[in-house]
Formats: C-alpha cells, structure tokens, sequence
C-alpha cells in the first residue's frame, strides 16, 4: 500500500489551531477542516482545496456575459 505524505497535512495543522488556541480544552461537537475559513494554514502547494477555491475564484471572476445574454430571465426547465 502506497501513503501520501500530504494526506491529512490540512487536517493536522488545524487540529493543532484548535488545540493551541483553546484555552480549556472540550470536546467538539463538530469539525471540518475543509470549510474555507481554514484556506491558507498550509502552503498552497500542499493543499489542493485551498488552490482549487482560488482557481475557482479566479475563473468566476472572469466570466463575462453580453448584455443580451445577462438580461434573459432565468432558464426554468418544464417538466
């Protein structure tokens, strides 16, 4: 079996935010290191959600649409 070294660096690292910050230590009740308010405790280079959301970003942010095509009511399908 092959190990990725990266795999759980994100996780790691804020599990250990959680744990120097907390000033009495509970357990919690839930924990998600994918939400975004974690991007960044990792280098980019090792964290491929944080590159993949900026990349995202970026892409959205690009997107432009002509006027006729921007003003059009949104598409509804019929059943």
């Amino acid at each position: 079996m092959v190990c990725d070294p990266e795999v759980g660096e994100r996780e790691g690292a804020v599990a250990r935010k959680i744990m120097d910050d907390a000033v009495d230590p509970v357990p919690l009740s839930e924990f998600d290191p994918n939400e975004s308010k974690w991007d960044g405790i990792v280098p980019l280079e090792k964290d491929p959600l944080s590159h993949l959301r900026i990349l995202a970003s970026r892409l959205t942010e690009s997107i432009t649409l002509y006027t006729e095509v921007a003003c059009q009511a949104p598409f509804i399908p019929v059943d």
